[in-house]
């Protein structure tokens, strides 16, 4: 094992640079997404933004119409009080909003020399890693889009079904991206060359609403406007188009819209039956050079192109202009409906997350880590009350009284970890199981109304409780507790709520949740993109979710060292190691790193709390493949006035999930971690009522030592 010692000041300016350039729109981390400053700006000030694809320019079109048609489309979306932004990949960097010079860098015909990749979701990680440059197809761009909160875009055809997708299986990743992001799509329906019944059967299959915009709900074959089909639905023009996308995002569906716009009567120059018998052709073609998977579109867009002498390009090149001069009317009229005194109105009513203290506590800067709607964790598991026991002196044996005070307050890791992220700007929503008795009321009434609690189960059984006791130095020494209730959280019940999980930014899940609820959860999330968050939250739960194979599908974990010994156990990983009082600070440290990192091969992220000892965050470096260890530590020059350690585990994790939720690189959650933690410890509650410690304050006593093995 090698490590290097880090300067502390790396801190301050990461944390720093993360509050300048970190927009209060900003929806995940974005740190390998560039933002150009007029689209930041327009985010920020809520101007419409459309987006817009770059794979026709490097896939779609021949040089130079590639690039006059981009220029005028950026025109056209300026023309109507809208900013566009062309999301491409230059250099392995996401930009959203291409400048000229970079416009021109991709129109430019690739080569061996400057390869130019097409981007789909499964293709961001090769080519961000490679620094590579690429067009981001349908698909690819409304996941970009999402992630930064543009909500409409522009393209001319979408992907779909392939007309041999029993052979192939051959079916656009455009559909699924669509399922599971709150973007409109506007374009002239569904590429030509493909099956335009089955992808629309798909597309309902999927969830997301197909509506067609003009005097008819005859859906348009790219082309041409006639296509033998039908949308669900449709709207006349473009007042109704935006209600209809308010009505999405009112709702939180956490799905899109597909607007249908027929190309203009006037640039229709090839009739249906004819542009079938040209695209048949292409794709005997296809079929014959042994052309397969992402290469068939543009090979048989060149070839239509040919055969059509040049008449589809022309038809191409006038529905894009025409459907970048809708989108952009429509994010005008739709910005305007959702900024509307109802649409305020309705937000204010609900309730707020977090007060001035809390937003002092998560950043000195409001405008960069702010209170946000999108921000809703979806938090599973145990809600108990908890009787905590503090002694003032030595305890005593022998059934001697030892001195001390009884306190009783809300617990179970998933109420600590709902309640502490509320307090930090969040509006998680827990899932939890409590009785139909004394206790269940006051846990509901300890809850802050800023945790959702509205479909916690209530049960004819008595709710859960725990006694927990606490030496004169702050340490648990004791928990007896009857969490029988939780065996309730099954599946059913999560199938019940399972809107919840579809809408939420992150699954956070503890160790009271029955095991194939546990199983269910994840392979459920992992279907759906949700990330999850294990807290195993003691030894005896800790291996619960590592009883199948489903645990690779874990996105973080956070275990203390006997939990992360119990999990390595589990999962036949590594045996035992030594006992955790017994070890000295570099032999925790190094197991720690050695234990985790067996996990990391399929977690993105283990964090191990180590007490005194600090964190360590174990994962996958995304430019090198090789898993290291982040070690963070406090220096002892920090005072900390320990009044009981109970819920300072939670905290932490919570304010590293807030920081990862705002998208501030690892430094700064940690810091937040830690400034959360700290104020947990300084009070006997296990989530205080307010976060005041400031990160910037730990970040100037926070150590950082990298390891690899």
């Amino acid at each position: 094992m090698k490590s290097v010692r880090i300067g502390v000041t790396c801190y301050n300016s990461a944390f720093g640079q993360a509050k300048r350039s970190l927009s209060s729109s900003s929806k995940t981390n974005l740190g390998v997404i560039d933002v150009l400053p007029e689209v930041k700006e327009a985010l920020n000030s809520k101007t419409p933004v459309v987006a817009l694809e770059s794979t026709i320019i490097t896939h779609g079109m021949p040089y130079p119409s590639n690039l006059e048609t981009a220029l005028d489309v950026e025109d056209i979306v300026r023309k109507q009080g809208a900013v566009p932004a062309t999301i491409g990949v230059i250099d392995g960097r996401v930009k959203v909003g291409l400048k000229r010079e970079e416009l021109e860098r991709l129109a430019q015909p690739a080569s061996p020399e400057r390869p130019v990749v097409k981007i789909s979701r499964r293709d961001f990680p090769f080519v961000l890693s490679k620094k590579m440059d690429g067009g981001t197809t349908v698909a690819g761009t409304v996941l970009v889009a999402e992630k930064v909160g543009i909500k409409v875009f522009v393209t001319g055809g979408i992907g779909g079904v392939h007309r041999d997708v029993e052979t192939s299986m051959d079916i656009s990743a455009d559909l699924m991206e669509m399922s599971r992001s709150s973007v409109t799509v506007v374009s002239s329906g569904i590429k030509s060359i493909l099956d335009i019944g089955r992808t629309l059967e798909y597309l309902e299959t999927l969830g997301v609403c197909v509506v067609t915009m003009g005097d008819s709900n005859r859906f348009p074959a790219f082309y041409t406007r006639e296509s033998g089909h039908q949308s669900p639905y449709h709207v006349k023009n473009v007042d109704e188009a935006a209600e209809l996308i308010s009505s999405l995002h009112t709702l939180k569906m956490n799905s899109g819209v597909l607007l249908a716009v027929p190309v203009p009567l006037e640039a229709e120059q090839i009739d249906f039956a004819s542009m079938e018998e040209v695209i048949s052709q292409c794709l005997r073609d296809c079929e014959e050079q042994g052309i397969k998977g992402k290469a068939v579109t543009p090979f048989v867009l060149e070839r239509v192109s040919k055969l059509t002498k040049g008449k589809s390009l022309e038809t191409n090149i006038a529905l894009i202009k025409n459907n970048a001069l809708v989108g952009s009317r429509v994010a005008t009229k739709l910005e305007a409906l959702l900024s509307s005194s109802e649409h305020v109105e309705h937000v204010n009513s609900m309730p707020q997350a977090v007060g001035q203290s809390s937003l002092k506590h998560v950043s000195s800067s409001k405008a960069s880590l702010t209170s946000s709607s999108t921000q809703q964790p979806l938090v599973i598991g145990g809600s108990n009350l908890d009787c905590v026991v503090i002694a003032t002196d030595s305890l005593k044996k022998d059934n001697a009284l030892s001195a001390g005070s009884v306190r009783h307050m809300g617990g179970g890791v998933a109420r600590n970890m709902a309640e502490a992220l509320s307090r930090l700007g969040c509006h998680p929503c827990l899932l939890s199981a409590v009785g139909n008795d004394n206790i269940g009321q006051l846990l509901l009434q300890l809850t802050p109304p800023t945790v959702d609690c509205s479909r916690i189960k209530m049960e004819d059984t008595n709710s859960a409780s725990c006694v927990v006791v606490i030496d004169n130095t702050g340490e648990n020494v004791l928990l007896v507790g009857d969490m029988s209730i939780h065996n309730r959280l099954n599946k059913q019940y999560i199938s019940n709520n399972f809107d919840k999980l579809k809408n939420s930014s992150i699954v956070v899940m503890d160790g009271n949740v029955p095991d194939d609820t546990m199983e269910f959860v994840i392979n459920e999330s992992y279907y759906h993109g949700k990330p999850v968050w294990f807290e195993p939250t003691d030894i005896v739960t800790a291996n619960k979710a590592f009883k199948s194979e489903a645990w690779k599908k874990l996105r973080f974990t956070s275990p203390n060292f006997k939990e992360l010994q119990e999990i390595s156990i589990a999962t036949g990983l590594a045996s035992a190691t030594s006992k955790f009082e017994s070890m000295t600070r570099d032999e925790i440290i190094d197991a720690s790193f050695k234990m985790a990192a067996l996990l990391a091969e399929h977690i993105e992220t283990v964090m191990v709390t180590l007490g005194q000892h600090g964190v360590m965050m174990v994962g996958r470096e995304s430019a090198t493949s090789t898993i290291t260890g982040r070690y963070y530590s406090l220096s002892s020059d920090l005072r900390l006035d320990i009044a009981s350690v109970s819920g300072a585990g939670d905290c932490c994790a919570a304010g590293y999930i807030r920081g990862w939720l705002t998208g501030l690189p690892e430094s700064s959650c940690m810091s937040l971690a830690f400034a959360s933690a700290v104020d947990s410890l300084h009070c006997f509650d296990t989530v205080p009522k307010q976060f005041t410690t400031e990160p910037q304050d730990i970040a100037k006593h926070m150590k950082l030592t990298l390891i690899t093995s």
